[in-house]
């Protein structure tokens, strides 16, 4: 499910393709599920206010126990757990990574893993998550879960593809997960570099594009 190898401490990351976002965002919350079962710490990020409320919404829901930071009070809060319980998740909205990106001391045993709603149409963003992860000084995987329905895919022909997985079969929830995949979501980052005009915080993916994006001539 998630991966890295097993003499390299650099982040190893891999990308994890839905057809809609619905499915996405199911897939990633199940993966949470599983992950705080397996690694020693798990983080949740979000570049996008609806992606962070939309998660914090089902973990409640699910009776998931986890921690989060409160931007609006700036402090840490923990949901579902009971009394002295370990909570080995922790949900973050992406931009309080920018004062996480020094080093937290010396190699740290155990395993971690950064699940992330989805590649910000900013590389640079994308790159603040591996910083981010690099500075946890321990073994950690990072997956990216996207879909068709993203603003970012659906820029480079995102309906399209949707259309020729559905053809070649691809069932529903199945993710495609492949080297091949996660180098043409990096082009994709790479060709829209030109077009951003700015960077404005956003409520959402498609508002972001809106708001930084010139239009393509």
């Amino acid at each position: 499910m998630f991966g890295f190898k097993k003499k390299d401490i650099a982040p190893a990351g891999e990308d994890k393709v839905y057809m809609t976002a619905e499915e996405k965002q199911e897939a990633m919350l199940s993966d949470l599920g599983s992950a705080v079962h397996i690694y020693d710490a798990v983080m949740a990020v979000a570049f996008f206010h609806n992606q962070f409320n939309a998660l914090l919404e089902e973990l409640d829901d699910r009776e998931i126990p986890y921690r989060y930071f409160d931007l609006l009070h700036q402090r840490y809060e923990t949901k579902n757990a009971a009394g002295n319980q370990m909570v080995r998740l922790l949900l973050l909205p992406a931009e309080v990574l920018k004062g996480m990106t020094g080093s937290f001391g010396e190699e740290k045993s155990g395993e971690a893993a950064i699940l992330v709603a989805g590649h910000h149409p900013d590389l640079a963003h994308d790159e603040m998550v591996y910083a981010f992860a690099h500075a946890l000084n321990r073994k950690t995987a990072i997956t990216f879960y996207q879909s068709f329905d993203d603003e970012l895919l659906k820029v480079f022909g995102g309906e399209r593809l949707s259309q020729l997985m559905t053809t070649m079969g691809l069932a529903k929830g199945e993710a495609i997960s492949h080297p091949m995949v996660s180098g043409s979501i990096r082009k994709a980052q790479e060709k829209l570099q030109d077009r951003i005009v700015s960077d404005l915080p956003a409520a959402s993916e498609a508002e972001w594009f809106k708001a930084n994006i010139r239009a393509s001539e």
